[in-house]
């Protein structure tokens, strides 16, 4: 045969060893990546946030079995609640959390999602932050509110907070006593502050929106999370 054939014939065996080389490899990576990097999983609460937590999260959403069944696999106690109306703003599928990983300086009641998405906050965004910036374990969290039938502040639009898709914080103190507060240590150079910049940063994979105090005057003293149509870090 010609020698042109005998090339040909080698470098497509090449070709075939190559691919199936590549394939295999693939797999390997891709077995050795958490849960949340894999888009037909469900969410995890043990899993790192990924490239499709928020995706996840957000599929949550008109979704009440499957929510429950993620807080179930968090071992979280909470009770869903049901529909109503409060004053001109109507409440759906919302969810008290009445036991997580830290207690809350007020109730905790929202959208399942909007819980469900706080739980994966305080396992994956806030233990690791105090873990690598603090000196105690974080035991307690402050915040201004969940629910508000309002719009948002100058505007026209209805609000997250309106629907109680969206969670002001405003503190957090440790198992040692120490009180981190957005409006006392955001811009200071300290552990307390490189803590609260690691929480915005890391909340911005998990939320929709989170605001803190470099949007505006308005949230001077507290960091917005919410789950709703945009998304904008700020």
């Amino acid at each position: 045969m010609p020698y042109i054939y005998w090339v040909t014939l080698v470098l497509r065996f090449l070709g075939l060893g190559y691919v199936l080389l590549g394939l295999w490899l693939g797999n390997q990576w891709l077995a050795e990546q958490p849960d949340s990097n894999k888009f037909w999983k469900p969410l995890n609460p043990d899993s790192p946030i990924g490239w499709f937590t928020k995706t996840k999260v957000m599929a949550l959403q008109n979704n009440p079995e499957q929510c429950h069944a993620f807080l179930q696999r968090a071992g979280v106690d909470f009770t869903p609640l049901s529909d109503r109306q409060a004053g001109q703003c109507q409440l759906h599928e919302q969810t008290l959390l009445k036991q997580s990983n830290y207690r809350y300086s007020a109730t905790v009641k929202g959208t399942c999602p909007l819980i469900a998405a706080l739980v994966l906050w305080e396992k994956q965004v806030v233990a690791p932050a105090a873990e690598t910036h603090l000196a105690s374990p974080i035991r307690s969290i402050a915040h201004y509110g969940i629910f508000a039938c309002r719009n948002v502040r100058g505007s026209g639009r209805r609000s997250q907070h309106a629907t109680a898709n969206a969670i002001d914080i405003a503190a957090f103190t440790t198992e040692s006593g120490q009180t981190i507060r957005i409006t006392r240590d955001w811009e200071a150079d300290t552990q307390n502050g490189a803590f609260l910049h690691q929480i915005h940063r890391q909340s911005c994979a998990l939320f929709r929106g989170a605001l803190g105090p470099d949007y505006n005057a308005a949230h001077h003293d507290h960091f917005h999370f919410d789950l709703g149509r945009f998304s904008f870090c700020r």
